[in-house]
């Protein structure tokens, strides 16, 4: 039973990676997690135009920052064993923001992260084998 959920699980991340309409933009070499630019493109399964707006950049001293809505974002971040990711508490600055919900959302959402995945010019973001997000490098 365990391992049916499992391949199912599977099967339902490589569905959504498949699926994401800027895959057909992915190539063979993948890019660096630091160092890269990365620019918010998908969110819970669906299309997301991020107009400049929504993106991360991972720095080789495990921090993170990066743009919401309106807001910089700043944090840190540990990797282990491989693929594994663990995004900390993040702070932001505090203006407030047309799409407020939204920001706060992706926020929350960052924070639950447990693993990632870069495939080309994707980053995929993870929780519990879900995929939440993807990123493309700006």
């Amino acid at each position: 039973m365990k391992l049916t959920k499992i391949f199912a699980t599977l099967a339902v991340v490589a569905l959504f990676a498949a699926c994401c309409p800027c895959r057909k933009q992915a190539s063979a070499k993948a890019e660096p997690l630091v160092g890269t630019n990365w620019q918010l493109v998908q969110f819970e399964g669906r299309t997301f135009a991020a107009n400049d707006n929504y993106t991360l950049l991972f720095s080789a001293d495990d921090k993170l920052s990066g743009q919401g809505d309106c807001n910089r974002l700043m944090g840190n971040y540990t990797l282990s064993e491989g693929d594994q990711m663990k995004i900390g508490m993040l702070a932001s600055t505090r203006a407030m923001c047309p799409n407020q919900e939204m920001e706060n959302k992706f926020i929350a959402m960052l924070q639950t992260i447990d693993s990632y995945k870069i495939d080309g010019k994707l980053l995929m973001l993870f929780d519990n084998s879900e995929l939440k997000m993807v990123f493309e490098k700006k």
